[in-house]
C-alpha cells in the first residue's frame, strides 16, 4: 500500500499478467482486503469487466460504489461505459497509424513537420466516458474505420491547416453533420 496523503492510499498493483481470467479472483480477494476501496484501474477492457463482475458479487454497484476503467475501447467494456458501471475506457492507440501516414504523405509532398516543431505531439490515447460515448458508438459502434478521412488532416492538401491537430475529438468533427452508419 502506498499512502498519498492521509485520506487516500493506492494500493499496490496486482500481477495478473493482463488476464482476464486471472482479474476477477484478484479483484475478489483486494476488495476483501481493502474494502474501502473506490476506483480500479485495469490493464485492459477484458479486465476491467472482470473487475466489474467482481464489485457486482461482492454485493457493491458498479460505477456509484466503486469506479472501474479500462483501456482499449473494446465494444463489451463500452457497452459497461454507456450503462454507468464502468466511468471510462481509454484507447483510440491504433489510429496512430492514420496519422503517421499523413506525415508521411506530406513530407513526401515537401511539407514536412520539422518546421511546425522540433518536437510533434500525438495524442495517442483518448477517454471514452458518459459525456462521449454516445457520440462514438453513433460513428464508429460498428468499428467502420474506413469513415475517418485523415486527408482533412493533411497540409499539403489542405493548405489552411496550419497546424497538426491529431486528436479524436478532430476526428468526429470532421466527420459529415448528418453521418449514419448503413
Amino acid at each position: 500500500k502506498i499512502t498519498v496523503s492521509p485520506h487516500e492510499a493506492m494500493i499496490a498493483p496486482s500481477a495478473c499478467l493482463a488476464r482476464k481470467d486471472l482479474s476477477e479472483g484478484i479483484v475478489q480477494g483486494a476488495l476483501n482486503r481493502y474494502p474501502q476501496t473506490e476506483a480500479i484501474w485495469a490493464a485492459n477492457d477484458p479486465m476491467a469487466i472482470e473487475a466489474v463482475e467482481a464489485i457486482i458479487n461482492a454485493g457493491k454497484n458498479p460505477g456509484k460504489d466503486i469506479f472501474v476503467a479500462g483501456l482499449n475501447w473494446d465494444a463489451p467494456a463500452l457497452k459497461r461505459v454507456k450503462n454507468g458501471e464502468m466511468v471510462a475506457s481509454v484507447g483510440g492507440h491504433f489510429i496512430t497509424g492514420g496519422w503517421v501516414l499523413v506525415l508521411l504523405h506530406d513530407y513526401h509532398y515537401g511539407k514536412g513537420f520539422v518546421q511546425e516543431t522540433a518536437q510533434l505531439k500525438l495524442e495517442i490515447f483518448s477517454i471514452l466516458n458518459r459525456n462521449n460515448i454516445d457520440n462514438y458508438l453513433k460513428h464508429f459502434g460498428n468499428s467502420h474505420w474506413s469513415h475517418i478521412d485523415f486527408s482533412k488532416f493533411s497540409k499539403v492538401l489542405n493548405p489552411t491547416v496550419m497546424k497538426y491537430n491529431f486528436n479524436f475529438d478532430e476526428i468526429l468533427l470532421q466527420l459529415k453533420p448528418n453521418f449514419e452508419l448503413e
